[in-house]
């Protein structure tokens, strides 16, 4: 299984009583078969208005691998900006992990009992193919990264991927308040969070699905 760096959780669950006395982690490799930073991937668009170069080496960047990251990728006033890792080879195709760091410091509204914290997303699109959504859990600072595992499919030799932000994001119903301050209007996602983001894209790496080890005898 592909653990992540850091605290995992690991869930068991069984059809059948079951006894459980330990668990053994044997230890592969961490070593990714294609690594870019951000910044070196093709960045395509000019930034939204009032917003800062897409690339970015600010103050921010302090905890950021290679001391830059992009953010700023957005389609809220209809204009196009993606990222895109054009080189992605594997030696076979099949399915690998694709492993994206980011940070997420978004919050919106204000209230002095309340983080509201905004979950920002990316469309990834494959080879051209149909986008996934992912969602990106909010890291609280703009200097703290964290990282996403996602499942890619991808083809023998080089590939593709794009990240991209639709700005469709939907809040749904609200039944503690609309979007005004007596909860009277019905909660409406573009005004709670009316310009819709990626994450800061720090880092992307991938690598193979785990190899089957032969099991350790205790």
């Amino acid at each position: 299984m592909f653990l992540r760096e850091g605290i995992n959780l690991i869930d068991i669950q069984s059809s059948s009583k079951l006894s459980l006395d330990y668990l053994n982690a044997s230890y592969v490799n961490s070593n990714p078969i294609y690594s870019e930073e951000a910044e070196n991937a093709k960045v395509v668009g000019e930034p939204a208005e009032g917003d800062p170069s897409l690339i970015r080496d600010d103050a921010l960047a302090k905890y950021a691998s290679g001391g830059k990251y992009v953010n700023g990728i957005t389609s809220y006033d209809g204009k196009e900006r993606n990222l895109e890792l054009t080189e992605v080879e594997v030696p076979e195709s099949g399915r690998y992990k694709l492993v994206v760091q980011y940070a997420n410091g978004e919050y919106s509204g204000s209230h002095s009992y309340n983080n509201n914290v905004v979950e920002r997303y990316a469309q990834i699109s494959v080879n051209g193919g149909e986008a996934e959504t992912v969602y990106f859990k909010n890291t609280i600072s703009w200097q703290q990264f964290a990282t996403v595992t996602i499942d890619v499919n991808l083809k023998k030799g080089k590939n593709s991927i794009k990240f991209y932000n639709n700005n469709t994001y939907n809040g749904g119903s609200n039944p503690y308040g609309g979007s005004n301050g007596s909860g009277t209007s019905p909660f409406v996602d573009t005004v709670m969070v009316p310009k819709q983001y990626t994450p800061a894209f720090d880092k992307f790496e991938i690598y193979a699905q785990p190899s089957v080890v032969a099991k350790k005898e205790k």
